[in-house]
């Protein structure tokens, strides 16, 4: 009796493989780098206008009158710098504790969980809320895609995509391309969290540590760090104590082991 092979799907095929697959080629002082590549392809993948990245923790979870449920945004991470749309995220941000728009509220009544959703959807259960009104009106967004991903129990990371006017609506294949990219990118988002210094709970990174960590996770020697950043020795020396003591590690190791997921 002939037998025949049963074949695998041709993976090569898959949206996603030649994304992970670069972003895996990037080092870890590349985050930056690896962060607007990636922007870039979900941009291209799903023909929105632009992305960003968003990173949120959760900064106090007893308060029951928070309508945030102690969520607060901490970083975004734009592909294309936009200062006035930054200007007008900070006023929001700014407004929680008297004001929350519904549509910001949704998210943080969904967390724990990958999610996947768009703005048009949002607003069939929530309504048109100022936030996204706001958005239409000056910076002319027609729809959002939102795929979360928990990185913590409190701390999620967020990308964003947006079509602008004349642009329609996001499809729902759109929307689930996006996700399926994103849902083996867990590792990659949780670098960003640390390489933000999102997941400290009050000393977040200055921009200047966060230059040296990018060096830290090279190997380079602590001189050659200050050499290539034109800092004096006893400068980047007082910086990477200061990292580590925040990271709450002893040395480069442990620093590493951090970054590769084996810090439980």
């Amino acid at each position: 009796m002939s037998q025949t092979v049963q074949l695998l799907p041709d993976i090569n095929s898959d949206i996603a493989i030649p994304v992970w697959d670069t972003l895996a080629s990037y080092c870890s002082s590349k985050n930056e780098e690896a962060l607007h590549y990636l922007l870039s392809q979900l941009i291209r993948l799903t023909g929105a206008s632009s992305g960003y990245w968003l990173g949120v923790t959760r900064v106090d979870s007893q308060h029951l009158n928070d309508p945030l449920n102690g969520w607060r945004p901490r970083k975004i991470v734009r592909l294309e710098p936009d200062g006035e749309r930054d200007q007008h995220f900070r006023k929001i941000v700014a407004r929680v504790n008297n004001s929350v728009d519904p549509s910001i509220a949704y998210h943080t009544q969904r967390t724990g969980r990958f999610r996947a959703c768009s703005q048009s959807d949002i607003t069939k259960v929530t309504g048109t809320g100022e936030h996204f009104q706001t958005k239409q009106d000056m910076f002319n967004v027609s729809d959002a895609l939102f795929i979360t991903t928990p990185i913590g129990d409190d701390i999620e990371s967020y990308i964003v995509l947006e079509r602008h006017l004349p642009a329609g609506i996001f499809s729902r294949e759109q929307l689930a391309d996006a996700a399926h990219v994103l849902r083996g990118l867990k590792w990659f988002q949780r670098r960003l969290i640390l390489s933000y210094g999102i997941h400290l709970p009050s000393q977040p990174l200055t921009p200047t540590e966060r230059r040296v960590l990018h060096q830290l996770l090279t190997d380079k020697s602590e001189a050659q760090i200050a050499t290539h950043l034109q800092q004096k020795v006893s400068t980047t020396h007082s910086y990477v104590t200061a990292i580590f003591r925040k990271f709450g590690v002893r040395g480069r190791a442990g620093l590493t082991a951090l970054w590769l997921g084996n810090d439980q």
